[in-house]
């Protein structure tokens, strides 16, 4: 089989005119690996990660966390001591 990309969504670009010579054989599963890239240039970005939308301040919630611990451990301190007391 050939396969060729006749066309893409819009937004995207992709090389057209390109065939690819496929071999297929009964019962195998095999992908295919077609490169698609917004018509933008995204080379330009200046940062390489991932946008999730998550735009939540890491600081406050490792704050949080760090107070949280230090209460555990004097409540287990606390019951040690209690506990050795009596």
């Amino acid at each position: 089989y050939k396969v060729e990309v006749k066309s893409v969504p819009e937004g995207y670009t992709v090389t057209t005119g390109k065939v690819e010579t496929v071999e297929v054989v009964s019962g195998e599963t095999t992908e295919h690996t077609a490169l698609i890239a917004t018509s933008s240039s995204s080379s330009t970005s200046t940062s390489s990660s991932v946008k999730t939308g998550d735009n939540a301040k890491v600081l406050p919630i490792i704050i949080i966390m760090l107070i949280s611990l230090a209460g555990i451990i004097g409540l287990v301190v606390f019951k040690k001591r209690k506990d050795r007391d009596v």
